[in-house]
Parts: C-alpha cells; structure tokens; sequence
C-alpha cells in the first residue's frame, strides 16, 4: 500500500465516509476508511498498521487494493459506550478551540443524534 505524503497513511471515518466508502476512496489521497463506530476499529487499524500486520482481515475497514475497493463487514456496535476511556483532552492545545472564555470543544456523549431531521442521513 502506498500511503499519501510522507508515508503516512490517510485514514477517515463518520457518516459520510460510512455511507459512502466507495466516494470516498476514489480520492488517490485516502488510504482507508473506518466504518461505522471507529473508536475501537480505528484504534486496532493504527496498531495494525504500526506492527506491519495483516489489516486485510479487520471488520469496519474499507481500503483498495490493486485499484479495487475492498469493504470489510460492518464491526458490532459496542454495547457500552461507558467502556469507552474518556477523551484524552490534555492532549489538545486549547489555543485551537478559542482563546479564554470564548474556548470550547463538542463531546457528543450518545450515539446518534436527538432530532428526527427529514433531510438527514444520521
């Protein structure tokens, strides 16, 4: 696989990208894409990745190879998101959300989303 610039690969995930992991791979600069949920499929696609392993096999991943686009099964949902860490905020500069009071970041703490929006795929 080659990945874009500085071999460092591309990966992307969220509605879009799982509605549409087809679109979305005929950008020559993505490498990857996560499906559905991708806290724990993105998490095991980087060590993959890291280790030089076998990602082939990985379900909520599509990818290409050989110019096709392969689409793994979609993960299981995880159950309890309560078992999922909470965001590593001390890792982020607060300088890139505002400065001062005007600072602030989104974290969404269900799954979906509350409306019922005719418009929207979510």
């Amino acid at each position: 696989m080659k990945s874009v610039g500085a071999g460092i690969p591309v990966i992307v995930g969220g509605a879009h990208a799982t509605a549409l992991p087809e679109e979305v791979l005929k950008s020559k600069n993505i490498d990857y894409v996560v499906l559905g949920e991708g806290e724990l499929t993105f998490s095991e696609l980087i060590n993959r990745l890291a280790e030089r392993a076998c990602h082939r096999n990985l379900p909520g991943i599509a990818y290409r190879d050989s110019g096709s686009v392969i689409i793994n099964s979609r993960p299981e949902f995880i159950e309890n998101l309560d078992s999922l860490p909470p965001p590593a905020r001390d890792l982020l500069n607060p300088r890139w959300y505002g400065v001062g009071a005007d600072a602030c970041a989104m974290l969404l703490t269900s799954r979906g989303c509350p409306r019922n929006c005719a418009y929207c795929s979510v």
